[in-house]
């Protein structure tokens, strides 16, 4: 019996205050982590201890960071986030930046450089989320580009572009994927030659591509 049956409207509780919390005081973290606490407490008798303690030792460290993708993809993010630091600290994000302002004068030449960046670096969507929007994030500030619209360029184009590069860390997975689903199906095909074969019909990848690198862009953030 799911949960939506079992406690009828108190299961649209959690996510409704994360998102009114969210919202209301813009600590997005806080507020999941509320919304997971409500949750536990509601499936646990209504014990506010004891869902706490099983938003901690179950649900967050048990289900989340002790997952292995999740603690391989909290590491990389770490280890990302260090090296842009790093840069930062040694004047590399600032000459970035630098740079940047010379060719991006307007509204409209900065989100193009944006874009193009995210286009760059197309080896792996977290790396380029990561690098870009640190880099991009002053100049955008400065042009009055809302960090939303800064934040729909960099992540479309990240993920678009790294799920099609065919030198990614997409691929692998990719690859993975369409050959169980070939085996599956009791078709001998080589996966990598489906993969190029399957790029002409990335629609989203393509169409949010295209959109980000369009020559218009409204004169005035979002």
């Amino acid at each position: 019996m799911d949960a939506q049956t079992t406690y009828g409207a108190l299961a649209l509780l959690p996510p409704l205050v994360a998102i009114v919390l969210s919202i209301w005081k813009r600590q997005v973290i806080v507020a999941l982590v509320l919304g997971i606490w409500i949750g536990a407490t509601i499936i646990n008798g209504y014990n506010p201890l004891i869902g706490l303690l099983e938003t901690f030792s179950t649900y967050i460290v048990g289900s989340a960071i002790a997952d292995v993708w999740n603690a391989g993809l909290l590491v990389f993010c770490l280890a990302i986030g260090g090296m842009i630091g790093v840069i930062s600290k040694m004047g590399g994000t600032k000459a970035i930046a630098t740079s940047l302002v010379k060719k991006a004068k307007d509204n409209r030449s900065t989100q193009l450089a944006a874009a193009f960046m995210g286009i760059a670096i197309f080896f792996d969507d977290y790396a380029n989320s990561m690098i870009v929007g640190n880099a991009m994030r002053p100049i955008t500030d400065a042009q009055r580009i809302s960090r939303e619209k800064l934040a729909y360029i960099v992540d479309t184009t990240a993920a678009a572009v790294s799920s099609m590069a065919p030198v990614s860390t997409w691929i692998a997975m990719e690859i993975g994927l369409i050959g169980g689903a070939l085996s599956s199906i009791n078709i001998e095909a080589n996966p990598i030659i489906v993969f190029f074969q399957s790029l002409p019909f990335r629609f989203y990848s393509i169409f949010a591509i295209l959109l980000n690198v369009h020559p218009y862009y409204p004169e005035k953030g979002l």
